[in-house]
């Protein structure tokens, strides 16, 4: 009778005052997290010896003609059309050296019709860059291992459908296959 008499009032204990108990438990998380996250301060984040990417520019003297953007049409005038840009165009002389923006590996090099001589290297962790409009005569190979600002080529109007009659660079950026603004990496000092 008695473990029945105890049993019930705990049972009325936890009906009567279940749900102050879960408000009180949280307002006591909520605010030990607040005073965590308040005293820890920018002073105390560990370092793990990582830092964010950071490109050099991809030319060596050029200006943007035409830069990213995945909402705003642009006007293509080699295909007379307005279309969404994922890249950024630089355009230059003819002699205007073409870099490479990280460090990686040469993955493809190729020419065709529309894009003209392509390089795309691999870099860490799904990132991959994509150098469109060079001259046939690159400087490396597929396999090549390149460092921050290798020379890839020179620029050209080799890319049918990018064609401004101006030497161009059409620079792409993709991490795991998707393209992606390239200005989240280039450092505004070094665009």
């Amino acid at each position: 009778m008695l473990k029945t008499n105890t049993q019930h009032k705990i049972k009325a204990f936890f009906q009567k005052y279940t749900y102050t108990l879960i408000i009180g438990i949280t307002i006591m998380a909520v605010a030990i997290t607040i005073a965590l996250t308040l005293s820890a301060g920018d002073d105390n984040v560990l370092d793990v010896g990582t830092k964010p990417i950071e490109f050099t520019s991809p030319v060596a003297n050029g200006s943007i003609y035409k830069d990213f953007s995945s909402t705003e049409l642009q006007y293509n005038e080699a295909l007379k059309q307005w279309e969404i840009h994922k890249a950024i165009d630089y355009v230059g002389e003819s002699s205007t050296q073409v870099l490479s923006a990280y460090e990686g590996t040469v993955k493809n090099v190729y020419t065709d019709y529309l894009n003209g001589t392509v390089i795309e290297i691999e870099h860490s962790d799904g990132l991959k860059t994509i150098y469109k409009s060079l001259d046939n005569e690159v400087r490396v190979a597929i396999n090549d291992k390149v460092q921050k600002g290798t020379v890839l080529g020179v620029m050209s109007t080799s890319m049918a459908k990018e064609s401004t009659g101006t030497p161009l660079l059409h620079f792409e950026v993709q991490l795991n296959g998707l393209l992606v603004d390239p200005n989240t990496y280039l450092n505004t000092t070094n665009k």
